[in-house]
């Protein structure tokens, strides 16, 4: 350690232009960088692994046409179902088909009815859309399918829901697709030109606006961040002079880590959204540390190089440290299974370590180079008083710590019985704001036609058995209506109910003929072995999804088949239950992992190990406390919980660390004096990180911002127990000290 505060105390001092010379053009080609970032949703691939449930996804899909690449729309008219509307309608479905990437188009044209005079399938809505007769029986037609299942139209004929089916390559989104953009130009051009209102949703619709808000929610929180970190700055350090300065050498460090990605080829995604403003806090917090003892310094009396250099020599340790424990608890990331969690993982460890380098070299480049000015050396060496009395916490904490101390662990005690066993909670549409068009329409979709997220269970043929065997046949129908009895299963679509709905098994090869290749394989494999049984269920939770597959096993168990072989049920909902949880759970071990090695460090740096294992309550606690209240309130712990719970406590562990290295360099002095003197910094940084990780707030992702508030309420939290628990533990931790 005193190495490397050597190295910056030289390079600081003695080799400054040579230092400003290497970072105006490192900082130039960083801004370069950040053009080159590229957005992913991430929600897809996050749940990429080597697991069974993941390895027998992929293989449904390969088999299956994809249903994961649908977009939904929702045409409204301001009345009921007319000629002239139908017309207005048939023409843009029409144009639908054309666009490049789109499959097939299913809508209130094409529904079918089986006729027995012709042998074949006829449309439900005729052709001449000026006959009123036959349009309204067509429309009466409609209404009975209703009771079937099928439901295109709503009750009051107003709205109804257009599927169009993408290719299968739609599955992995990096942004605005041409389908997609044309699609929404095609729908501006028909609003413009009819009274048709359309509106899309779907799973690959709300991809796509994640991905959108993505690059909006970098530009706008970065910015508010910086922003409200400033006028938080100028508060604080009562000058907007020290202020900019301040400000100057954590968008440094933001413009570092953005370009870094940028030339490293790392993406945003949902992720690593809030990651860029984490830098950008973090670097800010160092920064404020470093400024304030600076100050102290030059108010002493030192000269300008007496100050940097003593600055160096009593912060550049924590400041290290505290880079440290974060790089600990993200590094705990790499042991998921998941590898977008991994280059989660990968992405804040380079950023943190960008933000230390930077802190560290340029803060005293920044303030050694204003202090050349004499009016900047006068505002930066005259700090507004820092000595606040005791508050009624640290007083009580001097005189009742074993009770402190006691009460503390109880709570911790407490904490972790409401949170045990861990709940873990995933849902797809979590990522989707429930304001935004995307979530309101797709309520009101399935509304009108059900669910469209499904269960999907494979049966393969067996004993040479095909269509044509009436075992297969009886076997399907016996299948598919055990299945359609289960609670949660809304409804079952399988070639039993094509069956049933046009005329007979004698009839489903005339069917399938007639049917377009991407819809025929969501029902047969490509390669004609092998059938599905699509469970048509709501997206209540991955709790839910897992309890209904369960029912689904049960009901499966006492069947004996002779023709077809029951494969393992699939499809993305139970991937994505499946694995999310699982996910959850490596979290929280990544969580204990960094919880155990964090003070372990901690003890080794300072040769305390007293600090090590002192730092273990004051930072459990809070994320103990922000998780029980989670599961009291019934938020359970989602994914973006799991995640902010580890990412916290290493931010959290700062104010820690800085209370030790006070106690450290003041020990003559005793413990409350070093509480006395830190105290106002440890409010400033959480202040600080709070306010910049207020800017989430405004992400158009409700998991982002879901990720800063609970960030903000562990930071707290954690200053509460370092100012009031942590001093209680040291002082008895004396005590007992021969």
């Amino acid at each position: 350690m005193g190495l490397i505060t050597r190295i910056l105390i030289f390079v600081a001092l003695k080799r400054r232009i040579w230092l400003l010379g290497a970072l105006l053009p490192g900082l130039l080609v960083a801004a370069l960088g950040i053009p080159r970032i590229d957005f992913q949703d991430g929600l897809r691939s996050v749940f990429n692994s080597d697991s069974e449930v993941f390895e027998t996804y992929l293989e449904h899909s390969r088999a299956f046409s994809p249903g994961e690449t649908d977009v939904l729309l929702l045409a409204e008219m301001e009345d009921a179902l007319d000629g002239s509307s139908l017309a207005a309608l048939r023409d843009f479905v029409l144009d639908l088909q054309f666009i490049e990437g789109v499959e097939t188009v299913q809508s209130v044209f094409s529904l079918r009815q089986w006729n027995p005079a012709r042998q074949t399938l006829v449309p439900l809505i005729p052709f001449d859309l000026a006959e009123r007769d036959a349009l309204d029986q067509a429309l009466d037609a409609i209404d009975q399918q209703r009771d079937r299942g099928i439901a295109l139209v709503s009750k009051d004929r107003r709205k109804t829901v257009i599927v169009i089916s993408l290719g299968g390559e739609m599955t992995d989104l990096h942004g605005p697709d041409r389908p997609l953009v044309e699609i929404r130009n095609l729908i501006r051009l028909t609003e413009d030109q009819s009274d048709l209102r359309l509106r899309m949703t779907g799973l690959l619709t709300a991809r796509d606006e994640i991905i959108s808000g993505l690059r909006s929610d970098q530009f706008k929180i970065n910015l508010l961040g910086a922003i409200f970190g400033f006028i938080l700055s100028i508060i604080l350090f009562r000058s907007v002079s020290v202020a900019i300065l301040n400000s100057l050498v954590p968008i440094s460090a933001l413009v570092v880590s953005l370009g870094l990605f940028g030339w490293l080829g790392f993406s945003i995604n949902a992720l690593t959204n809030a990651l860029p403003v984490l830098v950008l806090v973090l670097a800010s917090s160092d920064s404020i540390h470093m400024t304030f003892d600076l100050r102290r310094r030059l108010a002493e009396g030192l000269t300008v190089e007496q100050a940097i250099s003593r600055c160096l020599r009593d912060m550049a340790g924590p400041v290290i440290l505290t880079s440290l424990t974060t790089i600990i608890a993200f590094s705990s990331l790499f042991f998921s299974d998941s590898p977008i969690v991994r280059e989660l993982a990968l992405t804040g460890c380079a950023g943190v370590f960008v933000a230390l380098l930077t802190v560290l070299f340029m803060h005293p480049l920044v303030f050694g180079i204003a202090c050349r000015f004499t009016f900047l050396r006068a505002l930066i060496a005259n700090p507004p008083p820092l000595k606040p009395a005791p508050t009624p916490a640290t007083k009580t904490a001097g005189h009742k710590n074993r009770i402190i101390a006691i009460g503390g662990i109880a709570l911790a005690a407490l904490a972790f019985s409401i949170l045990w066993p861990v709940q873990p909670t995933y849902r797809f549409m979590e990522n989707v704001d429930k304001r935004s068009e995307v979530a309101i329409v797709l309520a009101e979709v399935e509304a009108i036609a059900g669910p469209f997220s499904t269960l999907d269970l494979p049966v393969r043929f067996t004993n040479g058995g095909d269509l044509d065997d009436a075992t297969v046949q009886k076997e399907l129908a016996l299948l598919s209506d055990q299945l359609g009895a289960i609670q949660g299963v809304q409804s079952v679509l399988s070639l039993a109910d094509v069956a049933n709905a046009t005329g007979g098994w004698g009839n489903i090869q005339n069917v399938l003929g007639e049917m377009p290749d991407h819809l025929r394989q969501r029902l047969i494999s490509k390669s004609g072995d092998r059938l599905v049984i699509a469970l048509r269920v709501f997206d209540t939770g991955s709790a839910d999804i897992q309890a209904l597959a369960k029912d689904v096993s049960d009901a499966l168990a006492g069947l004996k088949l002779q023709s077809l072989q029951v494969e393992d049920l699939t499809g993305f909902l139970l991937m994505s239950a499946v694995l999310s949880d699982a996910m959850i759970k490596q979290l929280s071990e990544s969580f204990l992992l960094a919880a155990l090695l964090c003070p372990i460090l901690i003890g080794l740096w300072f040769r305390r190990f007293d600090f090590g294992l002192f730092a273990i309550l004051p930072n459990v606690l809070p994320i103990a406390l922000v998780a029980a209240g989670l599961t009291l309130v019934d938020l359970d712990i989602q994914l973006t919980a799991a995640l902010a719970m580890t990412i916290a406590f290493g931010i959290a562990l700062d104010d820690s660390i800085h209370v030790f290295n006070r106690v450290h360099l003041n020990r003559a002095d005793g413990i409350s004096a070093a509480i006395h003197i830190v105290r106002p910094v440890l409010i400033t940084t959480t202040l600080i990180l709070s306010a910049g990780l207020a800017a989430t707030q405004f992400s158009s992702m409700p998991t982002v911002r879901f990720f800063g508030l609970l960030c903000v309420a562990v930071f707290f939290f954690a200053l509460i127990c370092d100012l009031v628990l942590l001093p209680a533990m040291l002082k008895l931790g004396r005590r007992s000290t021969p």
